[in-house]
C-alpha cells in the first residue's frame, strides 16, 4: 500500500511516497528511498511530528489516564485543569505566560518598532507605495493584452501545424512499418497463385506438424538416453566372465527366481489377507451366533459345520426350493 502528495512551504516544494514497511518507507516519486529518510520532512513540517498529531488529534487510554492524573494533581484554576488534561498539555500555566509575552512582542495598543505588527505595517504601507508607482496605466495594460493575444494567436497556429506534422508523421511511421510486410505478403501471394498440384492439408495440419516435432525431438532425446545406456551395458557385459558349472544350472536358478517372486508377492500380500481373514472370521462368529452355537473359538465351531455330502444334499435342495417357489410365482 502507497500514498503519494506534494508538501509546499512558500515557494519550496516536495514530492513524496509514503509505503508500508519498516524500514526506507519515504520514497521519491519514481520508486528511490528519499536521501535523509523522514528528516528530509523537517523543513515542510514545521516540528510537527508524530508525537504532536497523536496529541493534538488523537485520544487513547494512556491519554486519558495522564489528564485525569493531572486533575487529581492541580491545586487551582479548574478550567486550565479541564483544558490541560482534555488537550493532552502539561505545565499549561507557563505556557500561557509564554504565549503572553510572546503576544506583546508580536502587538500592542502603542506603536513600537519592536513589536513584530508594526514592522510588518510598515513594510505594508512601503509595498502598497511601490505598487502605487508600479501600477500600469490603461493604455499600457491595453497594449501588452494584445500582444499577449497577438501570442497567443500565433501559439494556437503553431499548435494547429504541428499537430498536423505529427498526423503525417504518425502516418508515414506507420506505411514505413507496414511497408516491408506488405510486399512480403504481395510476394507469397503470387507464389501461391502460381504453384500447381498442391497437396491440401487438413485444418489442423499446423497442430499435427508441432505435435510430431515434440514426439520427435522426445524420441531423438530417448534414443541418447538408450545408446548411452546400451553402451554402458555393452561395455558392462564385455567385463563379465562365464561361470560353465553356474550355467549348468540355470533351468534351477530360473525356477528358484520365479519362486523368490512368488514368496515376495505372497509376502506383500500377507497383510491383506490378515484382514480378509479377520473379517472372514467375524462373519462365521456372526452366523454361529444366529444359529445358536454356543462354543467359543474358531476351531470348536468347525467342527460342527456338516460335511461336505450334507453341504451338496442341502444346496441341492435350496436350488429344489428356488425352482418351486419360482414355479408358484409364474
Amino acid at each position: 500500500m502507497r500514498i503519494a502528495g506534494l508538501i509546499e512551504n512558500g515557494e519550496r516544494q516536495f514530492h513524496a511516497v509514503r509505503r508500508k514497511g519498516k524500514t526506507s518507507t519515504l520514497l521519491t516519486p519514481e520508486g528511490q528511498p528519499v536521501t535523509g529518510g523522514d528528516n528530509a520532512l523537517a523543513p515542510f513540517l514545521v516540528n510537527a511530528n508524530r508525537a504532536f498529531f497523536e496529541r493534538m488529534f488523537s485520544l487513547d487510554h494512556v491519554r486519558l489516564r495522564t489528564g485525569g492524573r493531572e486533575i487529581l494533581d492541580a491545586k487551582d484554576d479548574v478550567g486550565q485543569m479541564l483544558f490541560a488534561a482534555s488537550a493532552g498539555m502539561s505545565g499549561l500555566r507557563r505556557d500561557l505566560d509564554e504565549m503572553q509575552i510572546e503576544a506583546d512582542g508580536l502587538w500592542g495598543k502603542r506603536r513600537s518598532t519592536k513589536r513584530r505588527y508594526y514592522q510588518a505595517f510598515e513594510r505594508f504601507e512601503n509595498a502598497t507605495a511601490k505598487l502605487r508607482n508600479a501600477t500600469f496605466k490603461t493604455s499600457d495594460y491595453s497594449d501588452l493584452k494584445k500582444a499577449h493575444d497577438d501570442d497567443a494567436e500565433t501559439s494556437r497556429k503553431v499548435d494547429d501545424d504541428f499537430k498536423a506534422c505529427s498526423a503525417r508523421l504518425n502516418r508515414s511511421s506507420l506505411i514505413r512499418r507496414v511497408h516491408r510486410n506488405v510486399q512480403l505478403k504481395t510476394k507469397l501471394e503470387r507464389d501461391i497463385a502460381g504453384m500447381t498440384d498442391v497437396v491440401p492439408l487438413p485444418k489442423d495440419a499446423s497442430l499435427q506438424l508441432d505435435d510430431a516435432s515434440k514426439k520427435i525431438s522426445i524420441a531423438e532425446t530417448r534414443i541418447s538416453t538408450f545408446s548411452t545406456q546400451l553402451e554402458q551395458e555393452q561395455a558392462k557385459l564385455a567385463g563379465l566372465g562365464v561361470d560353465d558349472a553356474l550355467a549348468q544350472h540355470a533351468d534351477e536358478s530360473d525356477r528358484l527366481k520365479e519362486e523368490r517372486i512368488q514368496t515376495l508377492r505372497s509376502r506383500d500380500d500377507l497383510p491383506k489377507r490378515e484382514a480378509e481373514l479377520a473379517g472372514h472370521e467375524r462373519e462365521f462368529l456372526i452366523h454361529a451366533s444366529q444359529l445358536g452355537w454356543t462354543e467359543t473359538g474358531i476351531a470348536a465351531l468347525e467342527s460342527r459345520m456338516p460335511k461336505d455330502v450334507r453341504l451338496r444334499e442341502m444346496r441341492a435342495l435350496l436350488q429344489n426350493h428356488e425352482g418351486i417357489e419360482t414355479e408358484l410365482k409364474n
